[in-house]
């Protein structure tokens, strides 16, 4: 395998100067892709050097790496096709987040093909599409298994665990960090970024609020419930997510006769995620009327199957006795990143309310979480 790898340090090309089968062959290759595009994959030369090449690679569906915008400029060897090209990863968080063992924090790109990675090695009869596809390839649905050694799971959720963690890193580094500034790549790749942004934006929605139930799943609501809040005991307990410790608190109240448990928790999401997926423009949030959510930065949930999506994590059904499943409700504050979940029990005189809210992790006198 080579030790030289990174396209802005290749010292060992700037003494030669590109041939021309070199020249021929880089404007082919450019020119197959500009004709034929594979999927979710798109290229920007850079004005200044026809040896360097700018490309933009969407993650796959169904992948911990979906709707991400991967940004990697690559640089052709003065004597290609006979060489490899060298790549480098830019979008990781300024050299903070690998998103598995091939797409590494220093941006190095691990591929047998470039000779950064053990297996079959680079032949003329490859291209720049042909590598491009398979760095797309190793955005794959299972990252975990990727790991050298962990082709079976060592521990009962690790696999779920680190795919979170992934779409988490996916969606704060490689969409809200691309997105929020214009020099994050090249002016017609960042274009490219803005018009696939709304295609996706049902499940970067979709994930804003995954993001959240996914760690309160576990949460025994009616052992709370049960054991404290109907004995108007207020209750604080905590959660591990990811390497943080999640802090929530609940309380009851009689409100015009309804019977309210009220559970509040720290905001899991990073703020950006509220402030890039502004529900402003979206057609399943509309502006609240309600009177807790009437100010401008209220936005209610008008989407299908709510209750069918939170009951993926949350049992609601089983948390209370009832008759009949509740009526449910969702509101998101973008500004103040902030989100509730109500379901109302009319059989039972019943509401539970969720709420996520930013805070800090700190006691009071009264052992109850200070919050924002």
């Amino acid at each position: 395998m080579t030790t030289q790898w990174d396209p802005f340090t290749s010292h060992d090309w700037d003494i030669q100067q590109p041939n021309a089968v070199c020249i021929t062959r880089i404007k082919r290759d450019i020119a197959h892709i500009v004709k034929d595009p594979p999927p979710g994959i798109f290229i920007s030369p850079d004005p200044d050097n026809l040896t360097k090449i700018h490309a933009l690679v969407i993650g796959p569906s169904n992948t911990p790496y979906e709707g991400g915008f991967f940004y990697f400029v690559t640089r052709f060897p003065p004597d290609y096709p006979l060489q490899a090209p060298r790549f480098r990863l830019m979008t990781t968080g300024n050299n903070t987040v690998s998103f598995n063992p091939s797409l590494r924090a220093d941006g190095k790109v691990c591929v047998s093909i470039l000779g950064t990675w053990p297996g079959p090695s680079w032949n003329p009869a490859q291209c720049l599409s042909s590598v491009l596809i398979s760095i797309q390839s190793m955005m794959s649905a299972k990252p975990y298994h990727d790991e050298p050694g962990f082709e079976k799971e060592r521990v009962a959720g690790h696999s779920r665990a680190y795919s979170e963690i992934i779409k988490h890193e996916t969606l704060r580094v490689a969409v809200c960090e691309m997105l929020e500034s214009q020099n994050s790549c090249p002016k017609q790749l960042y274009e490219v970024i803005c018009k696939h942004f709304f295609e996706f934006y049902d499940y970067y929605v979709e994930f804003l609020f995954d993001e959240q139930l996914f760690y309160i799943q576990h949460i025994p609501f009616r052992w709370i419930i049960t054991n404290y809040l109907q004995f108007n005991i207020n209750y604080s307990g905590e959660i591990q997510a990811h390497s943080l410790m999640w802090y929530y608190t609940a309380d009851y109240q009689l409100i015009k006769g309804w019977k309210t448990y009220s559970f509040r928790f720290l905001n899991l999401c990073d703020s950006d995620l509220y402030e890039t997926f502004n529900v402003k423009c979206y057609r399943i949030f509309s502006k609240s009327t309600k009177r807790r959510h009437k100010s401008d930065d209220w936005y209610f949930y008008t989407g299908k199957n709510l209750l069918e999506f939170l009951g993926q994590y949350l049992y609601i059904q089983n948390v209370v006795y009832a008759d009949y499943l509740p009526i449910t409700k969702l509101f998101v504050n973008p500004v103040s990143k902030k989100m509730d979940i109500y379901f109302y029990f009319k059989s039972i005189d019943t509401k539970i309310t969720i709420t996520f809210e930013q805070g800090t992790p700190s006691r009071s006198r009264t052992h109850r979480f200070r919050f924002q």
